[in-house]
């Protein structure tokens, strides 16, 4: 990274509030700025099949309540151990986590300005 540069890291529990942030760090001038998912789990998320209730094809938690399958079980039984997998979700943001990413590069003379832009707009630095 060149020294007229400064990295700017923030994570967010949405797109729409790091895209909001996004809106209000464009003001300060030309940047690179990538705004990212966060997956913990290694597919895309893609169902090969649905699950089928009435046959009793439910191959794991993990396949009914999230929509994925896998060839290997270990990683259905991660995926089921995840508080988003239970059938018990409320809404409650903070069971998602902070799984979106926004990585900007700043001048330095704008990195506090960045900061703060990212900090109002609910970013974690």
């Amino acid at each position: 990274m060149p020294a007229h540069e400064r990295l700017i890291q923030a994570f967010f529990r949405t797109v729409d509030a790091a895209e909001r942030a996004l809106g209000r760090l464009r003001v300060l001038g030309p940047l690179e700025v990538d705004i990212r998912r966060l997956n913990p789990f290694p597919h895309d998320g893609a169902v090969a099949r649905p699950a089928n209730l009435l046959s009793g094809r439910i191959p794991s938690l993990s396949h009914l309540t999230l929509g994925t399958d896998h060839p290997r079980p270990d990683f259905a039984v991660l995926e089921a151990a995840d508080p988003s997998a239970s059938g018990l979700a409320d809404g409650d943001p903070s069971a998602g986590g902070e799984d979106v990413v926004l990585i900007a590069l700043v001048p330095p003379e704008h990195a506090e300005a960045a900061e703060a832009i990212v900090r109002d707009a609910g970013g974690r630095l």
